[in-house]
């Protein structure tokens, strides 16, 4: 649904909206920007797929990826069988250094109640699901971006 909107609503020459199971292949270095939201936690090999889009920015190219919080989401509380893992705050802004991104900027959101158990609940009023940055959340929101090449 969201690639159909974004398909009607903004494409142009110069983008590009898929949608893919892996396994799959983008081209190297092709890319100045690339969004992957709620997606690296779906597939078993989740470094091999961040390293993947890593692989595919241009130098200088930029990379916005979000993931669930395990530190504030925990998996086994939300009982989302189509992760495979979720990460926390720590191991998900590590990612994007564990494959050559330099870090420049990450906000936390909530948008679920919780459950006097712990458990997910159902979602919170629009007005209290704020980005806050550098602030940890039920999600985090990333941005990064490539080094340049040296002459």
């Amino acid at each position: 649904e969201a690639i159909r909107l974004a398909e009607a609503h903004y494409r142009s020459q110069r983008t590009f909206f898929a949608t893919q199971y892996l396994p799959f292949e983008l081209s190297a270095a092709v890319f100045d920007f690339v969004v992957s939201l709620e997606s690296v936690e779906r597939v078993a090999d989740g470094h091999g797929f961040f390293q993947q889009l890593v692989d595919s920015l241009k130098p200088g190219g930029q990379l916005v990826f979000s993931t669930p919080c395990e530190d504030h989401l925990p998996l086994a509380m939300t009982g989302n069988h189509f992760h495979f893992r979720d990460y926390s705050l720590a191991e998900t802004l590590t990612l994007a250094g564990s494959c050559g991104l330099k870090l420049i900027e990450w906000a936390g959101e909530n948008t679920y109640q919780k459950q006097p158990d712990g458990r997910q609940g159902a979602l919170l009023p629009e007005s209290e699901m704020r980005l806050a940055s550098e602030r940890a959340g039920q999600f985090t929101l990333v941005l990064c971006q490539k080094g340049t090449a040296r002459p």
